[in-house]
C-alpha cells in the first residue's frame, strides 16, 4: 500500500521566522507506516524540484532522506488529489482541509484523508504532568472535603450556637443556601 505525507506544516513544524524541525508525531508515524510494509512517499504542492519562486526545496529532499522516505512528488501548486490517484496512494496525511475535502469529494477517489497539523499532537511536557498529578490531588482533597457536608451543615443548622436575646425561632432554619442580600445593602457600595 503507498501512503503519502504533506510536507510543510504535515511534516515539519515552523518555529520561528526562518526555523523549522521535524514534527515528532508525524516522524513516528512514518516509522509505523513504513514498518506496516508501506511504501511512503511525501507529496507536496510546492513548485520543484527545480528552484523556484526562490525556494530550492532542499529541505524536502534533506526530511525525505532523514525519513528513508521512497520518493517525493511536486504538483505544482496544484490539488493533490490527481497525483495521488494517478500514484495509487490508498492513505494521505495532510494539514490542508481544502485538499482533504478534494480527496474525499472526488468521484473515482478511495483515499484514506486523514488531517494532521504538524505539532498538535505533542507528547506532554514534564510542567504538563506535574500540573494533571497537582489536578488529581486537588480533586481528590475536594471530594474528601465534601463528602457528608450536606450532613454536617444541616445538623449545625440545627444544633449550633443557639440565640442569647430576642425571641426564639417561630419555625427552623431551611437548610439551604441563603440568597444575596438585596441591592443596597451589599459590602461594596458605600
Amino acid at each position: 500500500m503507498i501512503v503519502s505525507f504533506d510536507f510543510d506544516d504535515t511534516i515539519m513544524v515552523k518555529e520561528k521566522e526562518h526555523s523549522k524541525r521535524m514534527c515528532p508525531w508525524t516522524k513516528n508515524q512514518i516509522k509505523k507506516e513504513q514498518d506496516a510494509g508501506n511504501k511512503v512517499i511525501i507529496v507536496t504542492s510546492r513548485y520543484g524540484p527545480e528552484p523556484a519562486f526562490g525556494n530550492d526545496n532542499e529541505d524536502v529532499f534533506q526530511a525525505a532522506k532523514e525519513l528513508n522516505v521512497d520518493d517525493v512528488y511536486f504538483t505544482q501548486g496544484e490539488k493533490k488529489v490527481e497525483t495521488l490517484l494517478d500514484l495509487g496512494v490508498k492513505k494521505h496525511y495532510d494539514n490542508d482541509q481544502s485538499e482533504l475535502d478534494a480527496i474525499e469529494s472526488h468521484p473515482k477517489s478511495k483515499i484514506k484523508a486523514i488531517k494532521h497539523v504538524a505539532g498538535e499532537k505533542k507528547e506532554p511536557g514534564i510542567k504538563i504532568l506535574i500540573r494533571k498529578l497537582i489536578l488529581q490531588e486537588l480533586e481528590a482533597y475536594q471530594r474528601k472535603a465534601r463528602k457528608g457536608y450536606v450532613k454536617k451543615r444541616n445538623r449545625y443548622l440545627k444544633t449550633g450556637p443557639q440565640k442569647t436575646g430576642g425571641a426564639p425561632y417561630t419555625k427552623a432554619p431551611r437548610p439551604t443556601r441563603s440568597k444575596s442580600a438585596p441591592p443596597g445593602f451589599g459590602g461594596a457600595e458605600e
